[in-house]
């Protein structure tokens, strides 16, 4: 079976409704294809934007520890020296290294999630929302995936920072590698050309 047939039929079995497989090396790309079980509306380009979620929490992770690297904290710091709310109970225990780790017993997702989500609540009304839910287990003795351990990630590094998340990231990670068109969020003159 070639190697395209092959890539049809996981998409098949699985019914992916459609992707765009690129397969490369240091010397280019030697595969390049769109497929799935759904007419595409457009081919494979090279300005095609794609949205990601859970996979941001590895670059969310490699900027994190660059700049403990660089004295920005240290991970066994607990977290509540860099937010408000974190100061009682099993909170005062949390430390960063258990919100990279997916081992502080916080939420994947709170309560109100989506009406937080909905009214386009920022940042901030996240960690505070946080900050009220009780852990499910003592910090550090087991592990449960947890979106918003990564959102108070964000948030220290914005604190430590003075800058957004997204420009940390644009600035010290996907500039650097070149990556011209990653971004976390859609920046504003990007919103507008694809309103418009």
């Amino acid at each position: 079976m070639t190697t395209l047939a092959t890539i049809n039929e996981i998409f098949r079995q699985h019914s992916i409704q459609y992707a765009d497989v690129c397969v490369g090396d240091e010397n280019g790309c030697f595969l390049e294809c769109s497929s799935g079980t759904a007419d595409p509306l457009e081919s494979l380009t090279e300005n095609r934007r794609y949205l990601i979620a859970s996979l941001t929490k590895s670059v969310v992770a490699t900027m994190f520890v660059q700049l403990a690297a660089e004295g920005h904290f240290y991970l066994n710091e607990p977290v509540r020296n860099f937010l408000p709310g974190f100061h009682r109970g099993s909170h005062r225990t949390i430390t960063l290294r258990h919100l990279l780790t997916h081992s502080s017993g916080l939420p994947d997702m709170l309560p109100n999630n989506n009406e937080l989500r909905a009214s386009h609540a920022g940042l901030a009304a996240f960690v505070a929302a946080t900050a009220g839910q009780e852990p499910a287990f003592a910090p550090g003795t087991a592990t449960s995936y947890c979106s918003m351990g990564f959102g108070l990630l964000a948030a220290i590094m914005e604190k430590q920072l003075k800058q957004s998340c997204a420009e940390i990231l644009h600035r010290r990670l996907f500039e650097p590698l070149k990556m011209s068109d990653s971004w976390l969020g859609l920046p504003e003159a990007t919103i507008s050309e694809l309103v418009s």
